[in-house]
């Protein structure tokens, strides 16, 4: 493979994808999300704040600060940039997803009734009247909503440099665009820019004559009175714990000046909020500041006596600033940090995260109910000291890579997951697999080999180093592992090692590859590497297939380039998951290994770093917007497709059943119904709901592994499960034994 081959394949991609260039999806439906996402925007309205969750919008009562209620959300299909609550509407910036229009009239049942695409990702938003401002990275977009559920644009002003944020005061717009650009949108339809200053903000606020900006370290104090003429009229930058703070965002209330910074932000360690006095706009002066508990705060709002910091990967904190000088935290919603990989057990996929790991960041393990994919809930969680890489479940037992380190859970209650003690080792614990009796983990320095056999005691029984080498995954097939890594002079490179002795691993043979390896799988005579390397148009990568049959001779069969950078690769029957980076999931069919094709793919909106599949559902670790759970609408047969699928709704019998730990119910749907699949006692209690939603004509299959609503598992009997769907109904009888 070389970097010729590469570009002709990617000129073919590029072509072929004029094809799908406008849609975020292709033969894949999105059926559910768990968000444990970053909160970076907020805004609130009498007694309810609006925020981003990952991908969700939630409404929170919050008349009492210090017991929030939930009391909505709503699914977006990206990353929440920016929220502007307006009347009865909420209008949010979702990045690469445009503008989204909410109506939360009912603030306990919020619904989207409007879209539009900005073409960018859609950062900061204003709303005046009745119209919508939207800055994007492709400038100013002006918005006519005087419809809520259709948009239309009527202007735009295009700007050189990516627009951050915005403000909108009487007949002005103050858009950060690699400086301000003071634009007099007097008449919507043809804004003219007329003043404009050399700075680069990052967040804008307007009061009065006075625009505040934050740039870089410091609050910048604008004389806007004559518009065409802006000066600076006051700066302040503060240093808190050794550092200057770099300022992120800004609020006005009264005479103060709210502003949101993280000391040596690039470090990951402290977030504030500052309070400002700026009556005299020329000699600004701090009065009182608040140590977040987030490091990288994001938004503030003001309302009242209270401020609202949109806290980065810790949440939504409420702070009382009734008193300036002494700021007091009174009310906290936790939303939470970057997913980075998913593995999928029976009715659960664990999802582990946290930020970056070279910043030091906490990490999680999180423990999620599947049984209904468009209804996944959290049923347990464990904080990590350090951010969680990957994880593996055997049995009752979810091992970890966390930090330099192994750490094995206990998840035979999924709903209280008790950590065991950890194995300490190598640097930079990325990757683990098990086989048998043993954990492969694969280190920054290595593959370590650890026997579980006892998962309290843990022991490393070798240890293969790499000398000058960086090695990322590891997966184990039949008799072997497959590690592959960067070596110094070698781009990449897949590492074949017998392992029919555990104590004593043998490398067979190391195949070099020309570019950066990311994620291996193998199935049968097949190893599927994902590889990306900076090309000419920025990152490109994709995927190779390599026939390891014999594993001594190992030969490249195909390759395909995608259109981003993937992270990691699963494969199921003749199907390849890519998790491509920013630009989400892909589908290949490698039914022919050697010539992969993409049949389909799923934007996910921020980045896909982790992916897992079982059925019909690829599980998408996707970084700040949660895990998503996609579904490859290839595997879903339809009547059109089918003509022998039955021509009525069937449910039928469990299979095993008796059973235990778990048992298959499958389903026939003739047509697209809504569904609702509930386990009952024989009192007639309800036990759990195992599906509700909207299904595609065809077959389908559900398990249920014996645990009620909460977690808890259900005592030996008789149970009924019944199919619902408009007026149809159907049940059956089946047998728990423990």
């Amino acid at each position: 493979m070389n970097k010729r081959t590469h570009s002709m394949a990617l000129l073919v991609m590029i072509i072929l994808a004029g094809t799908v260039s406008g849609q975020d999806s292709y033969n894949t439906s999105l059926i559910g999300r768990w968000a444990n996402g970053p909160c970076y925007a907020v805004d609130v309205s009498d007694d309810i704040a609006y925020f981003g969750n990952g991908g969700y919008l939630e409404v929170v009562d919050i008349s009492d600060p210090a017991n929030l209620l939930e009391l909505g959300q709503v699914v977006l299909p990206s990353l929440i940039k920016d929220v502007v609550v307006c009347s009865s509407y909420v209008y949010v910036a979702v990045g690469t997803n445009g503008l989204r229009i909410i109506d939360v009239s009912t603030p306990s049942s919020p619904q989207e009734v409007g879209f539009f695409d900005t073409g960018g990702e859609a950062c900061g938003i204003a709303v005046s009247g009745s119209y919508a401002y939207v800055a994007a990275d492709s400038g100013l977009h002006i918005i006519d909503v005087s419809n809520p559920s259709s948009p239309q644009e009527v202007s735009f002003f295009d700007t050189d440099d990516n627009a951050h944020d915005l403000a909108v005061s009487g007949s002005y717009a103050y858009l950060a665009a690699g400086g301000l650009h003071i634009i007099d949108i007097s008449s919507p339809s043809s804004p003219q820019e007329v003043g404009s200053l050399d700075t680069d903000p990052q967040g804008i606020a307007v009061s009065g004559s006075h625009v505040y900006m934050v740039a870089g370290y410091g609050l910048y104090i604008i004389d806007i009175s004559s518009p065409s003429s802006p000066a600076e009229v006051g700066h302040f930058g503060i240093i808190h714990g050794g550092y200057y703070d770099y300022f992120s965002g800004v609020s006005i209330s009264d005479s103060y000046a709210y502003v949101i910074s993280a000391e040596s932000w690039w470090l990951g360690e402290h977030g504030f909020l500052s309070i400002i006095d700026v009556s005299s706009p020329s000699s600004p002066v701090e009065v009182g500041y608040f140590d977040t508990d987030g490091n990288r705060p994001h938004d503030v709002a003001v309302s009242g006596n209270y401020a609202y910091v949109a806290d980065g990967s810790s949440g939504l904190s409420i702070i009382e600033i009734s008193t300036p000088t002494t700021p007091q935290e009174v009310g906290f919603f936790e939303t939470g940090s970057k997913a980075l990989n998913v593995t999928v057990s029976d009715s659960y996929a664990y999802v582990t995260g946290g930020d970056d790991w070279w910043l030091g960041v906490p990490g999680f393990l999180s423990i999620i109910d599947i049984s209904n994919p468009s209804l996944p809930q959290q049923m347990g969680f464990i904080d990590m000291v350090d951010p969680a890489n990957d994880v593996a479940v055997s049995g009752n037992y979810a091992y970890v890579t966390a930090g330099d380190s192994l750490r094995i859970i206990d998840v035979t209650m999924p709903s209280s997951p008790q950590e065991l003690n950890p194995l300490d080792m190598g640097i930079g614990a990325r990757s683990v697999v098990i086989n048998g009796s043993y954990a492969y983990v694969a280190a920054m320095d290595g593959l370590y080999i650890i026997d579980v056999s006892t998962p309290f005691s843990p022991q490393e029984v070798n240890y293969l180093f790499y000398t000058y080498a960086q090695i990322s995954a590891v997966t184990v097939g039949s008799n072997y592992a497959f590690v592959i890594g960067t070596e110094l002079g070698v781009p990449g490179f897949l590492s074949i090692i017998d392992v029919s002795s555990p104590s004593s691993p043998q490398e067979v043979i190391r195949f070099n590859m020309q570019d950066k390896v990311t994620g291996v799988a193998v199935s049968g005579s097949y190893a599927y590497v994902s590889y990306a390397y900076v090309g000419e148009v920025g990152w490109v990568g994709g995927l190779v297939i390599i026939d390891i049959s014999n594993p001594y001779f190992p030969v490249e069969v195909g390759f395909l380039v995608t259109g981003g950078a993937p992270h990691g690769v699963a494969v199921s029957g003749s199907y390849a998951y890519l998790a491509d980076g920013n630009d989400g999931l892909r589908i290949i069919d490698v039914s022919i290994p050697s010539s992969p094709v993409e049949v389909g793919f799923f934007g996910t909106g921020n980045y896909a770093y982790g992916i897992a599949v079982r059925g019909s559902y690829a599980y998408v670790a996707d970084g700040e917007n949660g895990m998503n759970i996609i579904q490859n609408d290839l595997l879903v047969v339809s009547n059109d497709d089918d003509p022998s699928l039955p021509e009525s709704f069937e449910l039928n019998q469990n299979y095993p059943n008796p059973f235990n730990p778990s048992t298959t119910i499958s389903y026939a749907l003739p047509e697209q119904s809504n569904v609702k699949l509930t386990v009952f006692d024989v009192r007639g209690q309800e036990i759990t709901t195992l599906l509700d939603a909207d299904k595609p004509e065809g077959n389908y299959e559900v398990q249920w592994n014996g645990m009620d609503q909460k977690g808890n598992p259900v005592s030996t009997g008789v149970y009924l499960c019944r199919l619902e769907s408009g007026t149809i109904s159907q049940t059956i009888k089946m047998v728990y034994l423990r």
